[in-house]
């Protein structure tokens, strides 16, 4: 079966910067150096990136859960570690292109809402400030 490989590219605020991709950039130079714990969750994430990018999140949970009845269709990437539970939201963008938008530590059972809420700004942000739509 062919399909389409999805473009995935980080939320950046009006200066650049992207939040998610400094934490992935220092758990990658930490691993380098020699942290084993940095290197087991940042192959984790890069492993749950690649299957986003291959396969979308048509698979669902565990891996990817959706969040109905928001504005944007948010999804968070669920990346188990070790150390705990690590979360990354993404919205769809322009039909072929995931941005990363926010993530966190998870530290109980239901995710916050601030997160959640938070995801939604910065999905708002991105979109006012390039255009396109979310599908």
């Amino acid at each position: 079966m062919d399909r389409t490989e999805y473009n995935l590219i980080f939320y950046e605020d009006t200066r650049g910067y992207s939040e998610t991709y400094e934490f992935i950039e220092l758990l990658q130079d930490k691993a380098i150096q020699g942290d084993k714990t940095s290197k087991t969750l940042i192959n984790s994430i890069f492993r749950k990136l690649d299957h986003l990018k291959r396969n979308g999140t048509r698979d669902g949970l565990p891996d990817f859960e959706f969040f109905s009845g928001r504005k944007y269709p948010l999804c968070q990437i669920r990346v188990k570690h070790p150390t705990g539970f690590f979360r990354f939201f993404i919205c769809i963008w322009n039909q072929d292109t995931y941005v990363i938008l926010n993530y966190f530590a998870k530290k109980q059972n239901k995710t916050p809402k601030s997160e959640i809420e938070r995801a939604e700004r910065l999905m708002a942000d991105f979109i006012e400030r390039n255009g396109g739509k979310v599908t």
